[in-house]
């Protein structure tokens, strides 16, 4: 557990990054010059022309520090290298979740989630009052939410038991659920091995219709032609919805994105964890991105203020979605069975509640209320540089996002260690993890010697 923490919180190192970080991003002292001189840069083009040649140069990767940016895309994207590859495999597996070993994962997540040291401390109490409402009803919910991953009531023992019973397959019925269930992971029928051959094609870009979406996707990333000119804006059309065929469009990205699957399930979950900055780094990526991109001016602040209210429900309508969203991952009933019909309710949005939920969820995303509305109309000044400032912000994100400085170079490298685990303790996190995902404990050895008939012929 400490060499885990020690993993996912180098403390002694974080805060002479932050202090690096804060400088990259907030060069205070020479903002104002470096705005006159951006400003100048676009405004003293003589002609458009000029401007379409100086901007072919920057968004064609001219310099070697962009191609390998894009290279390291390339291999971060689309999992090029073997220890890539295993973390795909070790994410399955860490979902299925059988042995002993695997609980001391869970406690030592919600340790990773909650921050030990005093550093994660600070971050606990603030992301706490932030999530969690230091208010009698977060102590509640912290209760609650004790209760519901520690069985500490009989009912909860019940859920453990027929939880149990679920992942493990007491009953004639819960074997064949086991079977079924490794033919679909595993894939021991030739339909399952079509589906992995899919699946490594999809992410891996096998087939020729992946390297043109590969090929397309660079396009997009990186605006080669004219043409990806307009799609970066039909792009932003489709992020804020403004045409019905963009809302359809929205629609269909949603059901690729979240899936009815379990696989596509921790897909979304691994993707919120990504963009959303679990480990105390990202939270820290998170907070001084905010501050990047939403620039510290009163327009700005009340960007971000309603931006916090719009992903954090300040409204009591978003108390609301936080309560429904508690029931929908805690399942809160006596019946477990309820749980697995409600589950899948949920994403197939069958009963009138989860209609409600879809509907206010479509409303927490898709701006329905008229604050939303202003956000929205806000959002789109926002991104389509209306004013002046905008547009240095436009210029400034392009710089960001392509690493143009030696400092945004270091920013990629570490960044590369934490998901790839470059380091010793990067390893024994490996190693602790197959240990936990390979069954150390009695129970998770039946488990292997079950699946194991599965893989071994």
């Amino acid at each position: 557990m400490l060499s885990s923490l020690e993993y996912f919180y180098p403390v002694s190192s974080l805060g002479l990054y932050m202090l690096s970080s804060l400088e990259y991003f907030y060069p205070v002292s020479s903002l104002g010059l470096y705005m006159a001189s951006s400003l100048e840069y676009f405004y003293r083009v003589s002609s458009l022309g000029l401007y379409m040649v100086s901007s072919l140069e920057y968004f064609y990767i001219v310099s070697s520090l962009e191609y390998f940016y894009m290279v390291s895309s390339l291999e971060y994207f689309y999992m090029v290298s073997s220890l890539e590859y295993f973390y795909m495999v070790s994410s399955l597996e860490y979902f299925y979740m059988v042995s002993s070993l695997e609980y001391f994962y869970m406690v030592s997540s919600l340790e990773y989630f909650y921050m030990v040291s005093s550093l994660e401390y600070f971050y606990m109490v603030s992301s706490l009052e932030y999530f969690y409402m230091v208010s009698s009803l977060e102590y509640f919910y912290m209760v609650s939410s004790l209760e519901y991953f520690y069985m500490v009531s009989s009912l909860e023992y019940f859920y453990m038991v027929s939880s149990l019973e679920y992942f493990y397959m007491v009953s004639s019925l819960e074997y064949f659920y086991m079977v079924s269930s490794l033919e679909y992971f595993y894939m021991v029928s030739s339909l399952e091995y079509f589906y992995m051959v899919s699946s490594l094609e999809y992410f891996y870009m096998v087939s020729s219709l992946e390297y043109f979406y590969m090929v397309s996707s660079l396009e997009y990333f990186y605006m080669v032609s004219s043409l990806e000119y307009f799609y970066m804006v039909s792009s932003l059309e489709y992020f804020y919805m403004v045409s019905s065929l963009e809302y359809f469009y929205m629609v269909s990205s949603l059901e690729y994105f979240y899936m009815v699957s379990s696989l596509e399930y921790f897909y979304m979950v691994s993707s919120l964890e990504y963009f959303y900055m679990v480990s105390s780094l990202e939270y820290f990526y998170m907070v001084s991105s905010l501050e990047y991109f939403y620039m510290v001016s009163s327009l700005e602040y009340f960007y971000m203020v309603s931006s916090l209210e719009y992903f954090y429900m300040v409204s009591s309508l978003e108390y609301f979605y936080m309560v429904s969203s508690l029931e929908y991952f805690y399942m809160v009933s006596s019946l477990e069975y309820f749980y697995m019909v409600s589950s899948l309710e949920y994403f197939y949005m069958v009963s009138s509640l989860e209609y409600f939920y879809m509907v206010s969820s479509l409303e927490y995303f898709y701006m329905v209320s008229s604050l939303e509305y202003f956000y929205m109309v806000s959002s789109l000044e926002y991104f389509y540089m209306v004013s002046s400032l905008e547009y240095f912000y436009m210029v400034s994100s392009l710089e960001y996002f392509y690493m143009v400085s030696s400092l945004e170079y270091f920013y990629m490298v570490s960044s590369l260690e934490y998901f790839y685990m470059v380091s010793s303790l990067e390893y024994f996190y490996m190693v602790s993890s197959l240990e936990y995902l390979y069954m150390v404990s009695s129970l998770g050895f039946f488990h292997r010697e079950s699946y194991l008939g599965y893989l071994i012929p």
